[in-house]
């Protein structure tokens, strides 16, 4: 699960990219993007969550610190989306994804994202996931940017564009006769 909105350990309200990292099954081992603990440990409940290492540096995000959530816009629920809201810093963190000071965009704010914050996936309450990241399988047989690498990625893609449409297009069915159901 993935959603920006701000974030305030009492101080100031900051953009930020909340990320839910597994806390079960058994593909926490196979995990692509893994987390890199630099200070303290990972979430141990729902209450709990890690920082990326430069808002520590850079925003004072504190281990034992506290950190509250909070709505992007007026209208927003965050009950909807979260199952708890204030979180309690227990670590910090590197992560492949974000290996340079660049974090990225949103639509909240000024548009800067000033930092990731990774909770369990129990801290969201969310119907849906909102991201995947995948591997192409014997993508290791290649070498990266080569002409057969990059064949093989685009045949990837195709596959997946087209298993996307499908999942996108059931999804969509269940949301209005969801929305169908409610206005009976």
């Amino acid at each position: 699960y993935t959603e920006d909105l701000f974030a305030n350990t009492g101080k100031i309200d900051y953009n930020v990219r909340v990320q839910s990292i597994p806390n079960k099954g058994s593909y926490c081992g196979e995990l692509l993007n893994k987390l890199t603990v630099v200070q303290g440990r990972l979430p141990q409940n729902k209450k709990e969550c890690v920082v990326l290492q430069n808002a520590v540096q850079e925003r004072g995000f504190p281990i034992g610190g506290k950190l509250q959530l909070v709505p992007a816009t007026k209208e927003e629920k965050l009950k909807d989306t979260f199952a708890v809201t204030e979180f309690e810093i227990v670590g910090v963190v590197t992560s492949s994804t974000y290996i340079h000071m660049d974090l990225g965009s949103t639509n909240i704010g000024d548009g800067t994202l000033n930092s990731i914050v990774y909770v369990s996936d129990d801290a969201f309450d969310m119907d849906v996931y909102t991201e995947a990241y995948l591997q192409m399988d014997g993508s290791k047989e290649y070498t990266s940017y080569t002409d057969e690498y990059n064949t093989q990625v685009e045949i990837f893609q195709d596959k997946v564009k087209n298993g996307t449409v499908k999942i996108l297009n059931e999804r969509f069915d269940d949301v209005i006769q969801e929305n169908r159901d409610k206005l009976k």
